[in-house]
């Protein structure tokens, strides 16, 4: 009996040892996790916190938060910058055509500099809404090794209050319910509708009958005959008023002078002839006389006016009046030759316009 007492205190023994060490090695298992714990939260402030502390921020500072309308307040806007956005774009004026300005209209935008990476503007409103409203939310631009970021303002509440006393002498300027908008009945849409296409029936039948009984008692146009004017009398015309404006010419006026007195030549060389003279250089309304086998006198005539007065324009030569006299003289000398030479072919012409054929 007492080997076998013996032999189970010290199994007991033996049983209490190995408990106190397996709880030994879980306290310092729970220790271990508890300062890996502690230690992994440590490395986690280290890396956020300055992030969050360094971020950039715009704080809204309102000087009243109720409002009436008509009343002027001033809201601070506080813009701070990190060192990744060292610089700041501060807006000089707000842009007041925006849905957030609907009630409140700028008045005032100062700006000033509160320390190295710290700026603010303070701007001044005027409150013309009759219920409450929301500041309206502002970007700010940060800039800084060539990237930027924008930070809005928060949109903070304004409260709305009535102008009117809220005693009891004043109580006739209230309105006793709040006013809303009703819808029209769909009837009297639609008897504005059948008005508006009465009146546009009526409006056309008008312009109708007018337009139908002018058409009836519109007389028929008169055709007016066609008269014809020689082209021979238009060159004699034209040099004679040429005649005229000799004793005026200053030496600005030559050069218009003699443009003038060879256009009148090519215009009826295109009139009479069919050469687009007027189109042509010199030396093509020559060729084309020359190839219609017209004769050398015509073409000798021709060419002693429009050459000189390519040379005026041209070759930079200096006319005088006695020159300008004696180019006018072989103008009349092309009249007097085409007055003999085209009498048929401008009777020929006459006929053509008081007898028109009729295809």
């Amino acid at each position: 009996m007492m080997n076998r007492g013996h032999v189970d205190t010290a199994s007991v023994g033996q049983v209490l040892g190995w408990w106190q060490l397996s709880c030994d090695a879980q306290i310092g298992l729970t220790e271990r996790m508890v300062r890996w714990m502690v230690l992994m939260c440590a490395i986690g402030v280290a890396i956020w916190a300055p992030i969050k502390v360094s971020a950039q921020t715009v704080e809204t500072r309102p000087t009243v938060d109720t409002v009436r309308i008509g009343d002027q307040f001033d809201v601070q806007y506080v813009v701070r910058a990190t060192a990744a956005f060292p610089e700041v774009d501060l807006p000089e004026s707000l842009g007041a055509d925006s849905e957030g300005f609907a009630a409140l209209e700028v008045v005032d935008v100062k700006r000033f500099r509160q320390e190295a990476r710290q700026d603010s503007i303070l701007v001044r409103f005027q409150y013309f809404g009759i219920q409450d409203t929301l500041l309206p939310s502002i970007g700010f631009k940060f800039f800084g090794n060539g990237r930027d970021t924008t930070v809005f303002s928060a949109q903070v509440p304004l409260f709305f209050g009535s102008s009117l006393p809220n005693d009891s002498t004043q109580a006739e300027l209230r309105p006793l319910k709040e006013i809303y908008d009703f819808n029209q009945p769909w009837w009297v849409f639609a008897l504005w509708a059948l008005a508006v296409i009465a009146l546009m029936a009526l409006i056309g039948w008008f312009i109708w009958t007018r337009v139908s009984t002018r058409e009836e008692a519109e007389p028929e146009p008169v055709v007016e005959p066609v008269v014809f004017e020689s082209p021979l009398v238009v060159l004699r015309d034209s040099l004679d008023q040429k005649g005229a404006e000799l004793a005026r010419l200053e030496p600005d006026t030559f050069e218009r002078y003699y443009d003038e007195l060879g256009d009148a030549i090519r215009a009826y060389v295109e009139t009479v002839y069919g050469i687009r003279s007027l189109e042509m250089t010199t030396y093509e309304t020559l060729r084309a006389l020359q190839s219609e086998g017209y004769p050398d006198s015509l073409v000798k005539s021709t060419r002693a006016v429009l050459l000189e007065a390519d040379k005026i324009k041209f070759a930079r030569f200096t006319p005088t009046v006695d020159h300008a006299r004696v180019v006018l003289e072989h103008a009349r000398d092309f009249v007097r030759r085409v007055e003999l030479d085209d009498r048929q072919r401008l009777e020929a012409m006459r006929k053509a316009v008081k007898e028109p054929r009729h295809d």
